[in-house]
């Protein structure tokens, strides 16, 4: 089981981060460099330390023999939470037409869903999106 207290801090780490990088974006980038440099350092420890500790539970626990024990897997949780977090990491560096079907073909992928159908929700997902909030509803993305 994984031990609310292995990630608490990590989970702190990242929620500073989060805002940090919402509050200081539109500062010029020449007051920023070094600690956007610190703050991507930080959370790229933080999300491995929360693997590490995902990974570790999930050895020690008995889902690795039974996965359907309570329903919610423990490993899946805090893996789909790193998932998303890198998706909006992602968002910040490139474009939304980048982040979403790679986001989604990840998330497919690791839900144990094959390749091919992976791929195709991912690529379709995206379009889908695009053409409702872009298209029809005229948001920028």
């Amino acid at each position: 089981m994984l031990v609310f207290r292995e990630v608490m801090i990590p989970g702190l780490i990242l929620i500073t981060i989060s805002i940090y990088y919402t509050q200081t974006r539109h500062l010029p980038l020449n007051s920023t460099i070094f600690p956007n440099i610190v703050m991507a350092a930080m959370g790229l420890l933080a999300i491995a330390i929360i693997i590490k500790a995902s990974i570790s539970a999930y050895r020690r626990s008995d889902f690795a023999q039974d996965p359907d024990t309570s329903g919610i897997n423990q490993f899946r949780v805090p893996m789909m939470v790193a998932l998303s977090a890198g998706f909006v990491a992602m968002l910040h560096v490139t474009s939304f037409m980048i982040a979403t079907p790679v986001f989604l073909i990840g998330a497919f992928l690791f839900l144990g869903v094959r390749p091919l159908p992976a791929i195709l929700i991912g690529v379709c997902g995206t379009a889908i999106y695009y053409l409702l909030f872009a298209v029809l509803l005229g948001l920028n993305l």
